[in-house]
């Protein structure tokens, strides 16, 4: 459809994935879509453990609610 756009390579780096309002999208899009099992796909997304993940929620709600 639009000529320009055919050869665009969508593809993600993991850079993308490393800074932090990207991770701050992948978790709330994540919390709005399954809210009941976000937690575990964030941790695989975000490729951190149980308790990093944790740590990190707990961090991010603390920087959001300053």
């Amino acid at each position: 459809m639009y000529k320009r756009q055919a050869n665009r390579d969508l593809t993600f780096l993991q850079k993308d994935f490393e800074h932090p309002y990207t991770s701050y999208h992948i978790i709330d899009y994540f919390k709005n879509k399954y809210p009941d099992n976000y937690a575990d796909k964030c941790v695989s997304m975000l490729e951190m453990t149980t308790e990093q993940f944790a740590e990190y929620l707990l961090r991010k709600e603390q920087f959001e609610n300053r």
